[in-house]
């Protein structure tokens, strides 16, 4: 019986396609809106500047702050069966201008997709669940 070494060169190339997502997400009021929406909610502004959702026949409840709570966005996401890596921003070596932020790498039907940079860890989860809540595939 005979054993071949098998080198990377025989398996040929092997490439990782990265889908970049998000670019139309703003992180902020607008984009717990859509979130909340997107979710099946009805969304509620009341002149004292809070936020509410509601379905159909139930009560509303105080709209979360998707973009400020990383847990609860990564709570509503494992829920879905969606788990993301959220890691910092790094300054490319030819970059003349550099701004620290984060994204968030994650796999939905072995597609590997990453999100647009966000100024926080919580804005880049907030940017993974508006994407999965979006999705046709959840």
């Amino acid at each position: 019986m005979t054993i071949n070494n098998i080198t990377e060169t025989d398996l040929g190339p092997q490439e990782s396609q990265v889908k970049i997502v998000g670019m139309e997400f703003i992180a902020g009021p607008n984009g717990n809106d859509e979130i909340s929406q997107a979710l099946g909610y009805e969304v509620m502004h009341l002149p004292d500047n809070k936020t509410y959702r509601t379905r159909v026949g139930h009560m509303a409840h105080r709209q979360p702050d998707y973009c400020a709570d990383v847990v609860f966005c990564l709570n509503e996401l494992k829920l879905r069966g969606v788990v993301p890596f959220v890691l910092p921003t790094e300054k490319a070596k030819r970059a003349k201008k550099f701004e620290p932020g984060f994204v968030a790498l994650f796999e939905i039907d072995d597609e590997l997709h990453m999100t647009e940079p966000q100024a926080t860890e919580a804005a880049a989860a907030a940017c993974v669940l508006w994407f999965v809540a979006n999705s046709s595939k959840f």
